[in-house]
């Protein structure tokens, strides 16, 4: 377990919340605590397929449970605890990304003031759309971080995230020491318009030393009209380089592009999508602390490679999408996208149709189902494995 100074201040926080009440009012003050506190659970139960055309073919059953207690707040201070398993139904067989791992997932201290909060320890931590800073929740070990994070309101108009990540606990369950920087502000301009900018430089040690990057990108996101029919967008723009972490002797430079557009028409969501992965043919645009099953298509084509050196050539990802939610008991949510990749230099990368389909059956329990068909025929450059296709079902609790 990684949590050095990120466990020391979370011990402090919480001793200083209590120990600020008085020495004779630190029983009352943990007996509130504890009484006002909440139990969670999540479980999932999921079925997960695989084909490859090399031949690494998989069907696996796994149950993911997470149990936790979050304390009721004192004087702005509160802590939570949570622990996760991931177990096998199917004879031992579980997806290579799925570990079967008892773990301690969650162990934090925060507190809450007028302008700001902060929270120390082993926590879940993403940010936007979790294309930089993620916490991959597709998969059932979910990832965390050793941190310090913090929310800011002390400019005004402006929205301050403040983070120092001392250690990725990643899907895997392997845990990569790091020093990573984050800054994220966002000013909401006005109803139509709102501008971000964000800095994230990652400083990894040991073997993952070629994640380590420094990133500078600015996002603007927000709604037009154009002949009296409403579009809503999102556009962003990045450069990446290395920094003194980096391996020695490498040269990251390397941009990134990302348009979105989306608009209803009778009731059904329209998107259209335009990602660009910079490649110098050396070296590539990564997000190692991604969500990354969200981006680039659902069979995973291409998340080896986004994750760790980067995809050398660049990938562009030209997407379509149309969903539609039928009004069938809670609601039948459908989607589809269709992708088509390439390099950045034109060169075919393959195309990939998803499907996925969200159904609440209470309050509590959720079905959701994914299939997703890459197919890399016509590809003159591999990246992964070739074709692969993927099917998931599962039921999900929540309390």
């Amino acid at each position: 377990m990684n949590m050095k100074i990120t466990k020391i201040a979370s011990m402090a926080l919480l001793t200083a919340g209590i120990a600020s009440a008085g020495t004779e009012q630190v029983k009352s003050a943990f007996e509130q605590m504890m009484d006002e506190g909440k139990v969670n659970i999540n479980a999932r139960l999921r079925y997960e397929g695989l084909e490859v055309r090399s031949g690494s073919n998989l069907d696996a059953l796994t149950l993911r449970t997470r149990v936790g207690f979050t304390t009721g707040e004192y004087n702005g201070f509160k802590a939570m605890i949570e622990m996760e398993d991931v177990s096998s139904l199917s004879q031992e067989t579980h997806h290579p990304a799925d570990p079967l791992v008892t773990e301690l997932n969650q162990f934090w201290g925060s507190y809450t003031a007028e302008n700001y909060d902060v929270k120390f320890g082993r926590q879940v931590y993403a940010l936007d759309n979790h294309r930089f800073i993620g916490h991959v929740g597709w998969r059932q070990n979910i990832q965390t971080f050793d941190a310090i994070t913090s929310n800011t309101s002390f400019i005004p108009g402006v929205d301050l995230k403040l983070a120092f990540l001392e250690g990725q606990n990643n899907v895997l369950g392997k845990t990569s020491s790091l020093e990573g920087y984050i800054v994220n502000a966002t000013s909401k301009i006005n109803d139509n318009l709102t501008l971000q900018g964000f800095g994230y430089s990652l400083q990894f040690d040991g073997n993952p030393a070629a994640k380590s990057t420094d990133t500078l990108g600015f996002t603007a996101k927000g709604k037009f009209s154009l002949a009296d029919q409403a579009f809503g967008y999102v556009a962003s723009v990045a450069t990446q380089t290395d920094n003194s972490s980096s391996p020695s002797g490498r040269d990251l430079d390397n941009s990134y592009y990302d348009l979105q557009l989306n608009t209803k028409i009778a009731g059904f969501t329209f998107g259209l999508g335009y990602e660009v992965l910079g490649g110098n043919g050396a070296t590539g645009f990564t997000t190692p602390l991604a969500t990354l099953h969200k981006f680039n298509g659902f069979a995973d084509q291409f998340l080896g490679a986004s994750a760790s050196g980067g995809l050398t050539s660049g990938l562009v990802d030209q997407s379509a999408s149309v969903g539609y939610k039928l009004p069938i008991g809670n609601g039948l949510s459908l989607k589809a996208i269709y992708h088509q990749f390439e390099t950045e230099a034109g060169e075919e990368l393959g195309t990939e149709i998803d499907f996925v389909a969200v159904y609440p059956i209470s309050k509590s329990i959720k079905f959701l189902t994914k299939y997703g068909n890459y197919s890399g025929d016509d590809s003159t450059i591999a990246y992964g494995n070739g074709d692969r296709k993927m099917i998931s079902a599962e039921l999900n609790f929540v309390y």
